[in-house]
Protein backbone atom coordinates (compact mmCIF):
# COMPACT_ATOMS: atom_id res chain seq x y z
CA UNK A 1 0.00 0.00 0.00
CA UNK A 2 1.04 3.40 -0.37
CA UNK A 3 1.50 6.41 1.93
CA UNK A 4 -0.53 8.74 -0.54
CA UNK A 5 -4.49 8.63 0.68
CA UNK A 6 -7.21 10.85 -0.96
CA UNK A 7 -10.13 12.43 0.74
CA UNK A 8 -12.34 13.62 -2.06
CA UNK A 9 -16.04 13.14 -0.42
CA UNK A 10 -18.13 16.11 1.25
CA UNK A 11 -21.24 16.87 2.11
CA UNK A 12 -22.05 19.36 -0.96
CA UNK A 13 -25.52 17.78 -1.51
CA UNK A 14 -26.59 16.88 1.88
CA UNK A 15 -29.10 17.99 4.11
CA UNK A 16 -27.89 19.80 7.37
CA UNK A 17 -29.85 20.50 10.38
CA UNK A 18 -28.58 21.88 13.96
CA UNK A 19 -29.79 21.12 17.54
CA UNK A 20 -29.12 23.75 20.68
CA UNK A 21 -26.15 25.17 18.51
CA UNK A 22 -27.51 28.11 16.42
CA UNK A 23 -26.36 29.70 13.18
CA UNK A 24 -25.20 33.11 12.11
CA UNK A 25 -27.50 34.38 9.73
CA UNK A 26 -24.23 35.81 8.30
CA UNK A 27 -22.52 32.40 8.29
CA UNK A 28 -24.74 29.70 7.83
CA UNK A 29 -25.14 26.23 8.15
CA UNK A 30 -24.87 26.01 4.42
CA UNK A 31 -21.23 27.54 4.16
CA UNK A 32 -19.79 24.21 5.14
CA UNK A 33 -21.34 23.28 1.79
CA UNK A 34 -19.12 25.22 -0.20
CA UNK A 35 -15.65 23.65 -0.62
CA UNK A 36 -14.07 26.71 -0.40
CA UNK A 37 -12.77 26.47 3.28
CA UNK A 38 -12.80 30.30 3.49
CA UNK A 39 -16.35 30.21 3.09
CA UNK A 40 -17.67 29.18 6.91
CA UNK A 41 -20.10 28.30 9.68
CA UNK A 42 -20.12 30.24 12.90
CA UNK A 43 -22.48 29.49 15.77
CA UNK A 44 -24.80 32.16 16.47
CA UNK A 45 -24.68 31.75 20.17
CA UNK A 46 -21.30 30.84 22.46
CA UNK A 47 -20.21 28.95 24.21
CA UNK A 48 -22.64 26.05 23.64
CA UNK A 49 -23.13 22.36 23.12
CA UNK A 50 -24.77 20.56 20.58
CA UNK A 51 -24.62 18.45 16.98
CA UNK A 52 -24.90 18.98 13.56
CA UNK A 53 -27.20 16.28 11.89
CA UNK A 54 -26.12 15.48 8.14
CA UNK A 55 -28.69 13.36 5.72
CA UNK A 56 -26.69 12.51 2.77
CA UNK A 57 -29.59 11.20 0.87
CA UNK A 58 -28.60 7.81 0.76
CA UNK A 59 -26.18 5.24 2.46
CA UNK A 60 -22.74 6.30 2.04
CA UNK A 61 -20.06 4.02 4.02
CA UNK A 62 -17.71 6.49 6.27
CA UNK A 63 -14.25 5.74 7.18
CA UNK A 64 -12.65 8.85 7.69
CA UNK A 65 -13.94 12.73 8.66
CA UNK A 66 -12.71 16.08 8.13
CA UNK A 67 -13.36 19.40 9.57
CA UNK A 68 -11.75 21.87 7.96
CA UNK A 69 -10.69 25.22 8.77
CA UNK A 70 -12.50 25.61 12.13
CA UNK A 71 -11.31 27.21 15.44
CA UNK A 72 -11.20 23.97 18.11
CA UNK A 73 -8.02 24.98 19.19
CA UNK A 74 -8.15 23.78 23.12
CA UNK A 75 -7.21 19.79 23.82
CA UNK A 76 -10.37 19.99 26.73
CA UNK A 77 -12.72 20.52 24.22
CA UNK A 78 -13.73 17.72 21.96
CA UNK A 79 -16.23 16.26 19.54
CA UNK A 80 -18.04 12.69 18.56
CA UNK A 81 -19.74 11.25 15.61
CA UNK A 82 -22.44 9.24 15.59
CA UNK A 83 -24.79 7.10 12.98
CA UNK A 84 -28.27 6.08 12.80
CA UNK A 85 -27.84 2.42 12.53
CA UNK A 86 -31.45 1.56 11.48
CA UNK A 87 -31.80 4.24 8.78
CA UNK A 88 -34.80 6.11 9.63
CA UNK A 89 -33.15 9.07 10.80
CA UNK A 90 -34.43 8.90 14.17
CA UNK A 91 -31.19 7.97 15.70
CA UNK A 92 -33.30 5.31 18.10
CA UNK A 93 -30.82 3.29 17.65
CA UNK A 94 -27.86 5.43 17.72
CA UNK A 95 -24.00 4.36 17.13
CA UNK A 96 -21.24 6.49 18.24
CA UNK A 97 -18.23 5.69 15.92
CA UNK A 98 -16.11 8.46 17.66
CA UNK A 99 -16.45 9.03 21.40
CA UNK A 100 -19.46 7.45 22.67
CA UNK A 101 -23.13 8.97 24.41
CA UNK A 102 -20.82 10.41 27.06
CA UNK A 103 -17.20 11.20 25.89
CA UNK A 104 -15.78 13.31 23.01
CA UNK A 105 -12.75 12.53 21.56
CA UNK A 106 -10.47 15.65 22.08
CA UNK A 107 -9.38 18.14 19.08
CA UNK A 108 -6.18 17.27 17.51
CA UNK A 109 -4.51 18.96 14.29
CA UNK A 110 -3.01 21.41 12.77
CA UNK A 111 -3.42 24.97 10.66
CA UNK A 112 -7.40 24.48 11.66
CA UNK A 113 -7.51 20.86 10.05
CA UNK A 114 -9.01 17.95 11.94
CA UNK A 115 -8.64 14.47 10.82
CA UNK A 116 -10.41 11.03 12.28
CA UNK A 117 -10.04 7.80 10.65
CA UNK A 118 -13.32 5.58 11.82
CA UNK A 119 -14.68 2.05 11.83
CA UNK A 120 -16.22 1.97 8.69
CA UNK A 121 -19.85 2.01 9.10
CA UNK A 122 -22.43 2.62 6.12
CA UNK A 123 -25.20 5.26 6.89
CA UNK A 124 -27.59 7.76 5.60
CA UNK A 125 -27.79 9.83 9.02
CA UNK A 126 -24.85 11.19 11.08
CA UNK A 127 -24.82 13.05 13.71
CA UNK A 128 -21.36 15.60 14.72
CA UNK A 129 -21.35 16.42 18.69
CA UNK A 130 -19.78 19.86 19.36
CA UNK A 131 -18.35 20.21 22.87
CA UNK A 132 -18.91 23.87 23.95
CA UNK A 133 -15.47 25.89 23.87
CA UNK A 134 -15.97 27.75 26.92
CA UNK A 135 -15.06 31.50 27.27
CA UNK A 136 -17.69 32.45 25.10
CA UNK A 137 -16.29 31.32 22.29
CA UNK A 138 -18.02 30.77 18.77
CA UNK A 139 -17.39 28.09 17.13
CA UNK A 140 -16.78 27.64 13.53
CA UNK A 141 -16.22 25.31 10.64
CA UNK A 142 -15.14 25.95 7.00
CA UNK A 143 -15.75 22.08 5.49
CA UNK A 144 -17.08 19.06 6.56
CA UNK A 145 -15.55 15.92 4.37
CA UNK A 146 -16.49 12.60 4.70
CA UNK A 147 -16.80 9.29 2.79
CA UNK A 148 -14.09 6.28 1.65
CA UNK A 149 -10.86 7.56 1.84
CA UNK A 150 -8.60 6.23 -1.09
CA UNK A 151 -4.99 4.71 -0.95
CA UNK A 152 -3.45 4.17 -3.75
CA UNK A 153 -2.04 0.29 -4.34
CA UNK A 154 2.05 1.52 -4.48
CA UNK A 155 3.43 4.65 -4.09
CA UNK A 156 4.59 7.01 -7.27
CA UNK A 157 7.76 6.99 -9.11
CA UNK A 158 10.66 8.47 -7.99
CA UNK A 159 10.42 11.64 -9.91
CA UNK A 160 8.01 13.11 -7.98
CA UNK A 161 8.02 17.05 -8.65
CA UNK A 162 7.16 20.05 -6.40
CA UNK A 163 6.39 23.56 -8.03
CA UNK A 164 5.72 26.55 -5.74
CA UNK A 165 5.31 29.97 -7.10
CA UNK A 166 2.89 33.08 -7.18
CA UNK A 167 -0.30 34.46 -9.52
CA UNK A 168 1.37 37.38 -11.23
CA UNK A 169 -0.80 39.15 -13.85
CA UNK A 170 1.55 40.94 -16.70
CA UNK A 171 1.04 43.44 -19.17
CA UNK A 172 2.74 44.99 -22.04
CA UNK A 173 2.18 48.64 -23.81
CA UNK A 174 2.09 48.97 -27.57
CA UNK A 175 6.01 50.46 -26.93
CA UNK A 176 7.26 47.44 -24.85
CA UNK A 177 6.78 48.60 -21.61
CA UNK A 178 6.20 46.02 -18.92
CA UNK A 179 3.65 46.09 -15.92
CA UNK A 180 2.81 43.61 -13.61
CA UNK A 181 0.94 42.73 -10.42
CA UNK A 182 0.96 40.10 -8.03
CA UNK A 183 -2.74 38.54 -6.83
CA UNK A 184 -1.32 37.81 -3.46
CA UNK A 185 2.25 36.58 -1.81
CA UNK A 186 1.30 33.15 -0.77
CA UNK A 187 3.41 30.70 -2.14
CA UNK A 188 0.98 28.15 -4.05
CA UNK A 189 2.58 24.91 -4.36
CA UNK A 190 2.29 22.79 -7.45
CA UNK A 191 2.54 18.69 -7.01
CA UNK A 192 3.14 16.54 -10.32
CA UNK A 193 2.97 12.80 -9.27
CA UNK A 194 3.47 9.97 -12.04
CA UNK A 195 2.08 6.67 -10.89
CA UNK A 196 2.83 3.92 -13.25
CA UNK A 197 1.14 0.15 -13.56
CA UNK A 198 -2.30 1.08 -12.87
CA UNK A 199 -3.96 -2.18 -12.71
CA UNK A 200 -8.15 -2.57 -13.83
CA UNK A 201 -9.47 -2.56 -10.07
CA UNK A 202 -7.24 -0.07 -9.58
CA UNK A 203 -7.88 2.42 -12.96
CA UNK A 204 -11.41 2.02 -11.68
CA UNK A 205 -10.83 3.78 -8.37
CA UNK A 206 -9.09 6.78 -10.29
CA UNK A 207 -12.61 7.13 -12.48
CA UNK A 208 -15.04 7.22 -9.34
CA UNK A 209 -12.57 10.03 -7.50
CA UNK A 210 -12.76 11.79 -10.74
CA UNK A 211 -16.37 11.95 -10.55
CA UNK A 212 -16.08 13.32 -7.06
CA UNK A 213 -14.33 16.27 -8.11
CA UNK A 214 -15.14 16.75 -12.01
CA UNK A 215 -11.72 17.39 -13.56
CA UNK A 216 -11.75 19.89 -16.63
CA UNK A 217 -11.48 18.31 -19.77
CA UNK A 218 -9.94 21.38 -21.21
CA UNK A 219 -7.16 21.49 -18.76
CA UNK A 220 -8.01 24.14 -16.06
CA UNK A 221 -8.32 22.75 -12.58
CA UNK A 222 -11.38 20.46 -10.97
CA UNK A 223 -14.55 21.98 -9.52
CA UNK A 224 -13.96 20.81 -6.55
CA UNK A 225 -11.34 20.83 -4.13
CA UNK A 226 -9.99 17.84 -1.96
CA UNK A 227 -8.21 17.07 0.95
CA UNK A 228 -5.04 14.50 0.26
CA UNK A 229 -1.93 13.30 2.51
CA UNK A 230 1.20 11.72 1.66
CA UNK A 231 2.32 10.40 5.00
CA UNK A 232 -0.74 8.42 6.39
CA UNK A 233 -2.74 10.82 7.15
CA UNK A 234 -0.35 12.67 9.29
CA UNK A 235 -0.16 15.85 6.80
CA UNK A 236 -3.11 16.97 5.18
CA UNK A 237 -2.90 19.26 1.93
CA UNK A 238 -5.91 20.68 0.23
CA UNK A 239 -5.74 20.58 -3.41
CA UNK A 240 -7.44 21.09 -7.11
CA UNK A 241 -7.00 18.59 -9.68
CA UNK A 242 -5.50 20.05 -13.18
CA UNK A 243 -6.48 18.96 -16.27
CA UNK A 244 -8.50 16.04 -17.13
CA UNK A 245 -7.70 12.46 -15.88
CA UNK A 246 -5.41 10.90 -18.53
CA UNK A 247 -4.95 7.04 -18.64
CA UNK A 248 -2.52 5.85 -20.91
CA UNK A 249 -2.28 2.32 -21.35
CA UNK A 250 1.81 0.82 -20.78
CA UNK A 251 0.46 -2.81 -20.72
CA UNK A 252 -2.75 -5.21 -21.24
CA UNK A 253 -4.88 -3.80 -18.32
CA UNK A 254 -2.35 -2.05 -17.19
CA UNK A 255 -2.31 1.80 -17.00
CA UNK A 256 0.01 4.96 -16.12
CA UNK A 257 -0.84 8.53 -15.28
CA UNK A 258 0.26 11.78 -14.20
CA UNK A 259 -1.60 13.50 -11.37
CA UNK A 260 -1.09 17.64 -10.95
CA UNK A 261 -2.32 18.49 -7.73
CA UNK A 262 -2.59 22.65 -7.37
CA UNK A 263 -2.67 24.02 -3.57
CA UNK A 264 -6.01 25.45 -2.67
CA UNK A 265 -5.33 28.49 -0.13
Amino acid sequence: MSNFEIYAQSIDDATLTINTITEDSNFPLTNMQDRNKNTVFKAGNANTSGYIEIDLGSNRTIDYIVLGNHNYTSTSVGIKVSRCVDSDGNFTPEGFVLGNGGYHDYVSGNSGIWFETLTSNASQYWRIYLEAMGAATYQQIGTIFMGTQWNWAHEPELTLLEDSGYNVTLNESAGGSRYSQIANTTVRRIWNIPLEYIIAAEKIKHETFRDQIFPDSRGGLSRYPYYWSDDNGTTLYYSRYRGSLHLEQQAYQVWKANHVFVEEL
